[in-house]
């Protein structure tokens, strides 16, 4: 977990983990290119809308595959596997700040993948954003994972 996300929690007073009745403090729709209804915090949306009109404009199809996630959800997605979800409280996107992305059409596997997740690496932080999961710590690689953590020279 980042630093960002455990000052947070911190501040939130929570020890690490949020409990499942945690609820970020304003969700809203994600109105840019999903598959299905997808919820975040107002800021790390209208980053997230920066960075894909970005990625847009070097010819790229980004798309959102997963936002905000309930502590319910995250209970069913972790039950499924383990190996690449968080458990229940821990993950980011419980935040309303984490949002995993794919390429319009083929979701988290296409031909595109290493280009994809090239940029997203590059251009990520001009936006506020960290590629949490890059394969350190005995973590495996997300590259596709993205968490707002704002501008950090405030």
């Amino acid at each position: 977990m980042n630093l960002h996300v455990v000052t947070m929690l911190l501040l939130l007073g929570q020890p690490g983990c949020v409990g499942p009745d945690f609820l970020p403090p304003s969700l809203e729709v994600w109105t840019g290119p999903s598959y299905r209804e997808i919820q975040a915090r107002p800021d790390a949306l209208e980053a997230l809308d920066a960075l894909f009109q970005e990625l847009e404009r070097t010819g790229n199809r980004p798309v959102v595959i997963s936002g905000f996630r309930s502590y319910e959800r995250q209970v069913e997605l972790h039950d499924r596997d383990p190996k690449w979800t968080e458990s229940p409280g821990c993950s980011q996107h419980q935040l309303g700040s984490a949002f995993d992305i794919g390429w319009m059409g083929y979701g988290l596997r296409s031909p595109h993948d290493h280009e994809l997740w090239a940029l997203l690496k590059e251009l990520s932080s001009d936006y506020g954003f960290d590629v949490t999961y890059d394969g350190a710590e005995n973590i495996p690689a997300e590259p596709w994972h993205l968490n707002y953590v704002g501008d950090q020279t405030k």
